[in-house]
């Protein structure tokens, strides 16, 4: 299963997977283009979409439960999508935007769907960003309302850190349930964000020439899920574990993502 797969490297990663004879369940915003492999798979049934606006909890809810009464199970759940806005933004929930769904969304549905992924002893791969290396300070309390906004090296920063962390702080319990679950830098990939007004204006002209092709970053992805022996939690760099900076903090970002999925939980109708 593929989060936002109709552009940029979740796009790729599907492509892959349908080229390695895969079935893909896909969960986005909008339908898919027209693209004739996208096309075949959808009519054959190899690739199955389901709308969802992961800044939105009654919808990722909705999603969630449209995948748990079609799907049997889930082999492995890539948490691609991301955003990564020019400005300072709130999600429905009155939620800062990237910590939303960078790091809020993913808990959330990788909970929803985790009987699906425990039937399968699936993988859960979580995408992550190099960008939480630059993170100097960093304060959970301040996730959902930041002080301040800078683009790329702030809040997305600072939300793909906390997604990292409560990666590693919750991978033991999944581990229970037969769930592994890592996290992964793509790198530096020509995709629709990284060439947005959410990045620095300094860094579109080295984006345009100098980052690689988002079959690159899918393919770092796909190999995540396919490293034997991963530690749990685990966060990868170029192939490699590398460990997270402010790791003191996990249990906190932790404890406020599984709060807050309490709380859809128990507003939900």
């Amino acid at each position: 299963m593929v989060t936002g797969a109709g552009s940029g490297i979740g796009l790729q990663l599907t492509l892959q997977l349908l080229a390695e004879g895969a079935h893909v369940v896909a969960l986005m915003r909008r339908p898919f283009g027209t693209e004739p492999e996208l096309v075949r798979a959808l009519k054959e049934g190899r690739l199955r979409y389901y709308p969802a606006d992961l800044s939105n909890e009654a919808s990722l809810r909705q999603g969630a439960e449209a995948i748990l009464r079609h799907e049997k199970r889930l082999d492995v759940l890539f948490n691609n999508a991301g955003v990564a806005p020019a400005t300072l933004q709130f999600s429905a929930q009155g939620r800062e935007l990237n910590f939303e769904v960078n790091t809020v969304a993913p808990y959330v549905l990788t909970q929803r769907l985790r009987p699906l992924l425990a039937r399968a002893g699936a993988r859960v791969v979580n995408v992550s960003s190099n960008a939480l290396l630059t993170v100097k300070r960093f304060h959970p309390d301040e996730l959902l309302r930041p002080s301040n906004y800078r683009k790329l090296f702030g809040p997305y920063a600072a939300s793909k850190l906390a997604l990292s962390l409560w990666t590693e702080a919750s991978a033991e319990a999944f581990v229970r349930d037969g769930i592994q679950m890592v996290s992964v830098c793509p790198g530096g990939n020509r995709t629709p964000m990284t060439g947005s007004a959410g990045m620095p204006f300094w860094l579109l002209p080295i984006s345009r020439f100098f980052f690689a092709h988002p079959r690159e970053g899918a393919r770092r992805v796909l190999a995540a899920a396919r490293i034997p022996e991963l530690p749990a939690g685990a966060f990868v760099l170029k192939g490699r574990t590398k460990p997270l900076p402010f790791r003191e903090h996990a249990q906190t970002v932790f404890d406020l993502v599984d709060g807050l999925f309490r709380q859809s939980l128990a507003a939900a109708p």
